[in-house]
């Protein structure tokens, strides 16, 4: 029996039932609308292991079979690793597939601490004796 799906797991059946036969990990991440140096699409398609500390064990799309996971040779030497929605995939998303949210826009899941103006070497130091500044400087 397959459990219930999470939205980034339908998310990627979804992208693989109407895309391209056979995608990358990263076209799938940015087709899906994931940043692509995120976790969410590993994690979707490889599940949670036990102890994880991203929360209790799951399963992931390859290992309940509605994903499979294929060496592609690109040209002599060079191997791709892409992924592909099996029979069973279709049949799930099918069955579970529903409308799925929006997705969040990126400002809003921007941590705030890593925003333009505290990257800005000036504007960190100018903060420090209370001065305000939008010009670059060197810090040599």
């Amino acid at each position: 029996m397959i459990p219930k799906l999470r939205i980034p797991q339908l998310r990627l059946l979804q992208i693989l039932a109407d895309g391209s036969p056979a995608l990358t990990i990263v076209k799938m991440a940015e087709e899906a609308g994931f940043s692509t140096i995120s976790a969410t699409t590993w994690r979707a398609l490889n599940g949670v292991r036990r102890g994880s500390s991203t929360g209790g064990p799951r399963p992931g799309l390859l290992e309940l079979g509605l994903v499979a996971k294929e060496q592609l040779e690109i040209e002599a030497g060079l191997v791709e690793t892409v992924y592909q929605i099996t029979k069973l995939g279709r049949a799930v998303l099918e069955q579970q597939g529903r409308k799925l949210p929006e997705l969040r826009s990126k400002e809003s899941s921007i941590n705030k601490r890593y925003s333009e103006q505290s990257r800005h070497p000036t504007a960190q130091v100018s903060s420090l004796y209370g001065e305000e500044t939008e010009e670059w400087s060197e810090p040599w």
